[in-house]
């Protein structure tokens, strides 16, 4: 009677001992078949929701000029509108209206470059951020006409990672739960935190933000292929692309190229420029020329592959390349072979700001 009393409180402490009344390992292996199950589901549901408008096509002019930008993010569609008001001369350097567009120009107009020129006429303030509070609605309008065309994540989209990301953050909870009964029963609990930590960073993936669908994610990749020689790694003459090749570069590539091409403007607008750094050695002239066709021009920052540097000779397409003087003379005769001539010049006299350099030499003379 005695031992029939001792195994039946053995066995209820065993009972006990176990959380709910499941063995640890059995509850281990459940938990962790749930946990795939749960996980595979969400990973299946998210790539559901941003692929479901990828299978229409995508045309070559599917897209805009700012809503190419708008996949980047929401202030460069404003950088790349101002850089086409730039390329075609409506506003200077220092973002004041010079002209306005006759109605043909206005109708091939990004909306927000029409918008921003109102603004540049109305009011002083150039930074970007101002800028960007005054296309505010034109920017909203865009991001949600490019959510509607299956480009951009939207809210819909958010809240359905969410639901995908449900069954797995409820399995978290459950673990939780059974993890605080295995301390109190005093239960081994490493294997059940390594997998709860597993589930964790599961659901984080689930839920995590991003920006483009599978749809944008293609049209952006479509862009930067096709537009790839106007990357500022390859220094292109964006002259030669039209009056849009720079706003589209900086759409795709980002304000690197307004450093390049303007300073000025990228000082007005950005608040700041980067220090840049120095691409080979070789003379220099006193402008700062150098490079292969332009080198460093008036505004002070590389500009060789810009038809010389600065904004402004984009737009005319010529450049100032450094100037060389230099004088010879030759003889030939019976006495003499060659001549030596001196050619007194320096840097100060052979500039490039000038068509023409001047070089004083000395005259040569051979005796017979």
């Amino acid at each position: 009677m005695v031992l029939g009393t001792t195994l039946a409180d053995a066995d209820t402490v065993v009972a006990a001992a176990r959380t709910w009344g499941i063995p640890g390992p059995v509850f281990l292996c459940l938990y962790a078949l749930a946990g795939i199950l749960a996980v595979g589901y969400g990973v299946a549901a998210r790539m559901r929701i941003t692929r479901a408008s990828s299978r229409a096509p995508i045309a070559a002019d599917a897209l805009t000029l700012a809503e190419t930008a708008m996949l980047v993010d929401d202030h460069r569609p404003v950088l790349t509108g101002l850089m086409q008001l730039r390329g075609r001369q409506l506003i200077n350097s220092n973002a004041i209206p010079v002209r306005t567009p006759d109605p043909a120009e206005d109708l091939t107009l990004e909306p927000i470059s029409r918008s921003l020129l109102a603004y540049l006429f109305s009011s002083g303030r150039r930074h970007v951020m101002a800028l960007t509070g005054a296309t505010f609605w034109q920017v909203r309008s865009m991001r949600d006409s490019l959510v509607t065309r299956g480009y951009l994540i939207g809210p819909q989209q958010r809240k359905g990672f969410f639901l995908a990301a449900l069954p797995s953050a409820s399995l978290l909870i459950l673990g939780l739960v059974h993890l605080r009964m295995d301390i109190s029963n005093d239960q081994p609990i490493g294997i059940l935190i390594l997998l709860m930590i597993v589930l964790l960073i599961c659901v984080c993936r689930i839920v995590r933000n991003q920006r483009l669908t599978h749809r944008g994610l293609l049209a952006a990749a479509d862009a930067r292929s096709r537009y790839s020689h106007l990357s500022p790694h390859l220094r292109p003459a964006y002259t030669a692309y039209g009056p849009d090749s720079a706003a589209m570069a900086i759409a795709l590539f980002g304000p690197r190229v307004l450093w390049e091409l303007d300073l000025v403007l990228a000082r007005l607008t950005l608040g700041f420029v980067p220090t840049p750094r120095p691409r080979g050695r070789g003379p220099r002239g006193s402008g700062g020329s150098r490079g292969r066709s332009g080198g460093r021009g008036s505004s002070g920052y590389r500009g060789s592959s810009f038809g010389g540097g600065g904004f402004d000779s984009y737009s005319s397409g010529s450049g100032s390349g450094g100037s060389s003087c230099g004088c010879s003379s030759s003889c030939s005769g019976s006495s003499c072979s060659s001549s030596s001539s001196s050619c007194s010049s320096s840097s100060s006299s052979c500039s490039s700001g000038s068509s023409s350099s001047s070089c004083s030499s000395s005259s040569s003379s051979c005796g017979s």
